[in-house]
């Protein structure tokens, strides 16, 4: 699997699932994308505040009812690296075992999942303004280690929470926010990948004041990532298409 592969697979899953209409052609959608980068389940695992839930995937069924009846969310190795490291990871046994999370009752669930099939994987934490709002992990029994699969499966992560959002929330949306003319221009040369300088000098304004266009053009989107702001202004059509940087 070459770099320019991912990419371009990454690109590919960004439109499709702009078209999605339910969850179960969203899931479909996340099974064929995976496949195609060689990983086997995944599984989006929502922080809904008093519980945690699973909210889409497709572990393997009987793995999925042991780890919810067991609890296992508080003895997960991969859950505890993720949390500590607070970024995105790729775990494998050896990872987790050089990390120090790989003993004891850690070391059990570890080695049930990993005879489900879930034994290298990438994972990934979610956060909106109120904190972390999910965690997403998509694992097989080897996976890609390509650089980019990473920052990849981080992309497909959030529009896929976000898709996963919009068709399970029941309020209707409340209409189109409004960014000024210069926060969407500085949000539309983010989505091409370019940094606050880039953007300074091609818009001729000061580099603080470039960042400050964006931060206010993720408060009022209610986002606290720029991959977010883009991915949302874009949903609204505040800004353009634009390739995946």
């Amino acid at each position: 699997m070459t770099s320019s592969f991912i990419s371009d697979a990454t690109a590919d899953f960004i439109e499709a699932v702009q078209a999605v209409e339910t969850t179960d052609a969203l899931l479909q959608l996340m099974q064929v994308t995976l496949k195609s980068f060689g990983v086997r389940y995944f599984t989006l695992y929502e922080f809904t505040g008093s519980t945690e839930k699973g909210a889409l995937g497709n572990y393997p069924t009987e793995w999925g009812a042991r780890y919810a009846e067991r609890r296992y969310e508080y003895r997960d190795p991969v859950a505890q690296k993720l949390f500590r490291d607070r970024q995105g990871i790729f775990w494998d046994e050896q990872v987790l075992r050089e990390e120090g999370v790989l003993r004891g009752q850690n070391a059990r669930v570890f080695h049930e999942g990993a005879t489900f099939g879930l034994q290298q994987g990438y994972a990934h934490l979610i956060c909106d303004l109120q904190g972390f709002s999910a965690l997403t992990s998509f694992c097989s029994d080897r996976v890609e280690r390509d650089p980019k699969m990473r920052p990849a499966m981080h992309l497909i992560s959030i529009y896929m929470y976000s898709k996963y959002k919009q068709l399970t929330t029941c309020t209707p949306q409340t209409g189109v926010p409004y960014l000024t003319p210069r926060q969407r221009e500085c949000l539309q040369w983010v989505a091409a990948g370019k940094s606050e300088w880039d953007i300074a000098a091609i818009m001729n304004i000061g580099q603080s004041t470039v960042h400050s266009h964006i931060e206010s053009a993720k408060r009022t989107l209610g986002v606290a990532s720029r991959v977010q702001a883009v991915m949302v202004a874009h949903r609204f059509g505040l800004i353009a298409d634009a390739p995946v940087a």
